[in-house]
């Protein structure tokens, strides 16, 4: 009988820890990937919407919004995007991992140009990762100039590479 209470108490004990593995009590994530990635970032961006193609040195702003995710801005939009999916975002959220994140989707905008124009954003697919201090992130998608005809861009491709800048 000792030897079978033993035996149950010790399955318990495994069935408890893998059960409990990687989460709290409420079964939330117990370790959060986003810190290592938040703040402020300076580096290369470099755009292609179309027959268009930038390098530019930009600033980006890594902001948590929640356990294992964050925003990055500015994001593809720019700060004069409007008609936002979801509503009241300001850029795609990403889920961060322990050296890698993935952009949430579905994510899409419409962006004032510099011309007076507008055109419409989808993200398709994205993601980056963290290595020695850099931070590297990529995301493609659909552009449309909506204010000239429909002019439809085709995809569009924005890729970033920077370090950390000092709090």
């Amino acid at each position: 009988m000792r030897g079978h209470a033993m035996r149950h108490c010790a399955a318990a004990l495994v069935l408890q820890l893998l059960l409990g593995c990687g989460s709290t009590s409420d079964g939330r994530p117990s370790t959060d990937y986003a810190t290592p990635f938040l703040g402020s970032w300076s580096g290369t961006e470099d755009l292609e919407v179309g027959p268009f193609v930038s390098s530019t040195r930009i600033t980006v702003t890594v902001q948590r919004v929640g356990t294992n995710r964050f925003k990055i801005t500015p994001s593809v939009c720019g700060a004069a995007a409007f008609d936002l999916i979801p509503p009241g975002s300001d850029g795609p959220t990403a889920t961060a991992y322990a050296t890698e994140f993935a952009f949430n989707q579905p994510f899409a905008c419409v962006s004032n140009l510099s011309d007076g124009g507008c055109c419409s954003y989808g993200l398709h697919d994205g993601g980056g990762h963290l290595d020695g201090g850099v931070l590297t992130f990529w995301e493609t998608g659909s552009a449309d100039d909506i204010s000239c005809g429909g002019t439809a861009y085709g995809d569009y491709a924005r890729g970033f590479h920077g370090t950390a800048n000092e709090p």
